[in-house]
Parts: structure tokens; sequence; C-alpha cells
């Protein structure tokens, strides 16, 4: 599904399950969500909306370059095996989903 191409920018998530331990509000859960990757721009929109960006801006991810812009991601859902290799744990997680996968097939 190419939804970039009418909104011009796709963000993949997953719903959120976990949070700091500390009730501070109950937010309704089924309008939040982890972010993932990939997150996809049309390369015009994402240059325009970085070139909107103050210099001292501070970031987390390419979809807050289109938030901030005025652009806001449609979400496609994504699941929780698509993790971020980050840490030598995540590295061994994947090559366990990755065995997983190959078993089942």
């Amino acid at each position: 599904v190419s939804r970039a191409d009418g909104g011009g920018s796709v963000s993949t998530a997953v719903p959120t399950a976990e949070d700091d331990k500390v009730v501070r509000l109950t937010p309704d859960r089924r309008v939040l969500y982890a972010a993932q990757t990939p997150q996809v721009f049309e390369t015009k929109l994402y240059s325009d909306s970085l070139a909107q960006l103050p210099g001292d801006a501070v970031i987390t991810d390419d979809a807050e370059v289109g938030e901030r812009a005025g652009v806001a991601p449609y979400i496609v859902e994504g699941g929780n095996t698509n993790i971020k290799l980050t840490y030598s744990e995540d590295l061994m997680m994947a090559e366990l989903l990755l065995r997983v996968r190959m078993s089942e097939e």
C-alpha cells in the first residue's frame, strides 16, 4: 500500500503496550502507537520540511520532521517482530526471530 503518494508521509508503528510505570493520565490506548522504521517521505516534502526547522531543533525521528511542517504521517501498522537493532541483545533476538521464521516455512 503506497500511502506516501497521497499524503507524502508514511510511518510504521505498533500500538503502545508499556509506559514508565507512573500513572499521570490514563490515555485511550486505541489511539497511541509506538513509531517504528521504515518511515517514508516524498523526497521534496522531506527536504522542504527539513528546511523549515530552526537550526537548534531537536528531532527524535523522521516522522517528527513532517509533523513540525504540518504533515501528519499516515500510520501503516507494523508488528512486534519489526525490531530495531541497537544493542547486542537486539541482534540475538533478531537471529532467534529469523530462525523461528525459517523453521515455519
